[in-house]
């Protein structure tokens, strides 16, 4: 009985079983071209100007992929391509929604994660993340911020989800003539189901 019991223990500290991750998003923006994100959502990421406001001329004042960070919003973990959006006009007022392609959960939990920076410069600017379900319409706000927030990284590794409905990331922003927001790196997971066999170290002196 005590040989039995040393190798059970041998053997849970030489085979460990952990689940691995299942990337369902993954959005750097690199293979992105640089100017302005487009309106169709067959072609995603893709936005919404849902400001209504003819001082803002259409998209050309909304998100656009960047190799710099939008005004005085830092982003010191984006890298390379991001997307951006930041002040036009005194006039505009700003309210655009940047939508990532859909992904769909196999599990009832995702992981969450993106890096952005945002300068909050009054009282009518805010920067709001979301994730729609797009299978009832529905929606949960992530982040939703009214204060500066720069150089930050959104993490959650339990965000609640329903199994085989389609899903996509929302990022709003809405000023007059304020900063801006930056975003990056924009990663969805889920633990996949299939475990994982790890192989632990070697064990000596129990000849």
């Amino acid at each position: 009985m005590k040989n039995i019991y040393l190798l059970s223990i041998i053997f849970s500290f030489l085979f460990s079983t952990n689940y691995a991750q299942t990337t369902l998003l993954d959005q750097d923006f690199e293979s992105e071209s640089t100017g302005t994100i487009g309106t169709s959502s067959a072609s995603p990421p893709y936005q919404l100007d849902l400001s209504f406001d003819s001082d803002c001329n259409g998209t050309t004042s909304g998100w656009k992929v960047s190799t710099s960070d939008a005004y005085s919003a830092s982003c010191s973990s984006c890298s390379d391509k991001r997307a951006i959006i930041q002040y036009y006009s005194s006039l505009c007022s700003q309210d655009y929604w940047l939508y990532t392609a859909n992904f769909i959960p196999s599990q009832s939990a995702v992981s969450v994660g993106f890096n952005y920076g945002y300068d909050d410069y009054d009282s009518d600017d805010y920067f709001n993340v979301y994730l729609l379900n797009v299978t009832t319409s529905s929606t949960t706000t992530l982040l939703s911020l009214s204060s500066d927030a720069e150089n930050a990284t959104y993490s959650n590794s339990s965000v609640s989800v329903t199994a085989g409905n389609s899903y996509r990331l929302i990022f709003r922003y809405r000023g007059t003539y304020d900063n801006g927001a930056t975003v990056d790196n924009i990663l969805v997971t889920e633990e996949s189901t299939d475990p994982a066999l790890s192989v632990g170290s070697d064990i000596t002196g129990l000849d």
